[in-house]
Formats: structure tokens, C-alpha cells, sequence
């Protein structure tokens, strides 16, 4: 199995974890859902991060394996650096159409004020079940005694958090492994041929 074909992959998984993660997000706003599927939803948070990373991951190893040179002297190497790292962005922002980078930035707010909301309703703990009773609980200390009603409102902030977070991660995953990696590979693959045609040009013959 190529390269090519293992990105692929991973952004198709990318791709079923958005919609999943999605699907759990909405089911927080549906009070007969909440306690059907909720927390067996929660490994979408390991997957989801794992995803990111080898997205990340993969994006440092190629500026990395792109990065020209470094030129002599500090500022002559910093001048080269910027000089990549701007011609750099100028590719990622030719890879993704501006609606797709909107739905990206909209995600990553949407993310951000979701688990803000998170963090005021929480109080700081996490809701669970003790011995059938339902309680507030921080580091696996009780904070105080939930109502059931409280309960599931605690709990769906809790998963509404989180999935936001997980919507964020998974959309840039999937934007990566499918849009911008393979363009970004594609012109650094003719980049090297062109580069190695001039060098054929220039060897004597």
C-alpha cells in the first residue's frame, strides 16, 4: 500500500469521525438521546486526536523536507526561512478554496465557545453516578448532589464540549489528508523533476 493511499485512507476515517462526531453533537440538544449512545461516543475524542496529530505530524515532515537550505549568517538564514515559510502559506491557502477555509475557521470558534460554555456550566467538575445517585465530581472528589435533571444538563455540556472539539479536529484532518496534502505533494514531486531536468540541461555532455 502506497503513501498515497495510506493518506487517503485517513482522511476518509476523518471524514466518518466528523459525521459521527457531528451526529453526537446534535444529539446533545435531544434530551431522549442523551443517555442512549452519549458515552459510548467518547472514544471519538481518542480518535479524533490522533487524526489531528498525524495530520500535524505529517505536515512538519514535509516543511521540514522542503525547507531550503539554511544560507550563511543569521539574517541571511532568517531571510531564507521567511522566504519559504511565506511561499509556504501562499500554497496552503492555493489548496483550500475559501469556503472550505471558512467552514474550518467556523469550526475552530464554534469549538472554542462550546467548550467555554462547557467550563462556566461545568463548575469545574464532571457529572456521574455514584451507587445510583447522581453527583458533581472533580478529580474523583464530590463537589455536590445533581438532580437528574441537572444531571443531564451537566452531562450534555459535557459531550457538547468535547464533540465541538472533536468536529474542529477531525474537519482539519480530513481537509488536510484529502485537499491539501496530495496538492501540496504533487507540486513538490514536479518541483524535484523540474529541478532535475535543469540539472540534466546544465551537465556537459
Amino acid at each position: 500500500m502506497s503513501g498515497v493511499q495510506i493518506f487517503r485512507i485517513c482522511g476518509f476515517v476523518s471524514l466518518t469521525v466528523l459525521v459521527a462526531s457531528g451526529g453526537v453533537h446534535l444529539a446533545t440538544f435531544v434530551p431522549s438521546l442523551q443517555r442512549r449512545f452519549l458515552l459510548a461516543a467518547m472514544p471519538l475524542h481518542g480518535i479524533a486526536m490522533i487524526l489531528f496529530i498525524l495530520a500535524l505530524a505529517s505536515f512538519f515532515k514535509f516543511k521540514q523536507r522542503e525547507r531550503h537550505k539554511p544560507a550563511n549568517g543569521h539574517f541571511a538564514s532568517w531571510q531564507v526561512t521567511r522566504h519559504f515559510n511565506r511561499e509556504l502559506n501562499s500554497r496552503l491557502t492555493e489548496c483550500v478554496s475559501p469556503i472550505l477555509r471558512g467552514v474550518c475557521v467556523t469550526a475552530i470558534v464554534y469549538a472554542f465557545v462550546g467548550f467555554a460554555f462547557f467550563a462556566v456550566y461545568s463548575e469545574g467538575g464532571s457529572p456521574t453516578v455514584r451507587n445510583g445517585r447522581y453527583q458533581l465530581e472533580a478529580h474523583g472528589l464530590k463537589m455536590r448532589t445533581l438532580s437528574e435533571k441537572e444531571y443531564d444538563r451537566s452531562h450534555a455540556y459535557f459531550v457538547r464540549g468535547f464533540s465541538g472539539v472533536w468536529i474542529a479536529l477531525s474537519l482539519i484532518a480530513a481537509v488536510y489528508f484529502l485537499t491539501i496534502h496530495p496538492q501540496l505533494h504533487k507540486r513538490a514531486t514536479e518541483g524535484r523533476k523540474g529541478d532535475a531536468k535543469k540539472g540534466i540541461r546544465k551537465a556537459p555532455g
